[in-house]
């Protein structure tokens, strides 16, 4: 007996819990045309089924004669322990005819299965009252009423002030696009020709007595250093990324067969110290010494007239760089009061038109 009543009882909420309930009520049933009312749905489901509500949009017709102004968000309620869900959603509809409209079943789809409210909710929509009986109390059309029109000065000087700030900014932009450079013409002038220091930088190497193989190297190193120089500023000749053989190919026209015999010995004994470490002795470096005192001799031109260069050298105008340190602090001014302005503008634009 008692799992007959138990199983009566399992079946009985089974049956409860899968009944599915649709309302729908106003909360007003009577409206003067142009108001609004709201009209509320109800929906009462089983946990975890699927509803779909009726395609009812904003703007459209609930009935004939009934517009939908605005569709409301569901509200969902959970009740009986979580077992069933409440779904509420209110719809706000308004009619600008008189009449006594009818508003059909609500449906909705559960699980794919439509389920209605069982009556027809009723909206009367009343004009609104006329005393026609009392005409004189209306007074007619009435003329047109100039509006007073008041000017705002703050919005003409802020349209003037950034008139003029772009201006300003133009202005700066010109100046600061000029050269602000000023050019000397300056003449610088060699003391001394390229042989006389050749010949001096030699006068040192008689003091030098190098013995060990390292130090033989070292001063052939700095004494070819020296008639590559002379050579270079001589003759135009760029010796520092020539060999020894190509230096020789180079000065051949331009030197006698002394010259050529003095310079190819100098370098041929400088290759033997510096690649082959081959020491030379006191004697070699004696007369290699003479040789390149004798090469520069032979070579040298008639004249020993200091050499004059000339070049331009831009030097700044002190006044033009104040003037254009003044000109960037300007724009920077310029450019803050425009966007200020430009700001303000737009929102008292917005504020007037919008």
């Amino acid at each position: 007996m008692r799992q007959i009543l138990f199983l009566l009882f399992s079946l009985l909420t089974l049956s409860i819990s899968a009944q599915v309930g649709v309302k729908m009520s106003l909360d007003t049933a009577a409206i003067l045309i142009g108001e609004q009312v709201q009209l509320k749905t109800q929906v009462s489901i089983p946990a975890g089924k699927k509803v779909k509500y009726p395609p009812i949009e904003e703007r459209g017709l609930i009935t004939p004669g009934v517009e939908v102004v605005a569709v409301g968000k569901i509200d969902t309620s959970v009740v009986n322990d979580g077992q069933r869900w409440e779904l509420t959603r209110n719809y706000t509809i308004t009619s600008f005819d008189s009449a006594l409209y009818f508003i059909p079943p609500f449906t909705v789809e559960v699980d794919g299965k439509a389920y209605a409210t069982q009556s027809k909710v009723g909206l009367k929509v009343s004009s609104v009252p006329v005393d026609t009986t009392h005409v004189e109390k209306f007074d007619g059309l009435r003329p047109p009423v100039e509006a007073d029109f008041s000017l705002n000065w703050w919005l003409v000087v802020a349209f003037f002030l950034l008139a003029l700030s772009v201006v300003g900014i133009v202005f700066v932009v010109r100046r600061l696009r000029q050269k602000g450079v000023e050019t000397k013409q300056v003449i610088l002038v060699r003391k001394l020709p390229a042989h006389q220091t050749a010949l001096e930088k030699i006068e040192a190497f008689k003091q030098q007595n190098p013995e060990t193989v390292e130090a033989q190297q070292h001063y052939y190193d700095e004494l070819t250093a020296v008639l590559r120089n002379y050579i270079e500023e001589r003759f135009g000749i760029r010796t520092h990324e020539m060999t020894s053989s190509d230096i020789i190919t180079a000065v051949t026209h331009s030197h006698d067969a002394t010259a050529l015999r003095e310079l190819r010995e100098i370098l041929a004994t400088a290759d033997l110290v510096k690649f082959a470490k081959q020491p030379a002795s006191v004697g070699e470096k004696d007369r290699n010494l003479m040789q390149a005192i004798d090469y520069i001799q032979l070579t040298k031109p008639s004249s020993d007239a200091p050499i004059e260069e000339t070049t331009i050298v831009e030097v700044p105008n002190k006044t033009i760089v104040r003037h254009r340190r003044f000109y960037q602090c300007a724009l920077s001014l310029f450019i803050l009061v425009s966007v200020v302005l430009l700001v303000y503008l737009l929102k008292e634009a917005y504020e007037i038109f919008l």
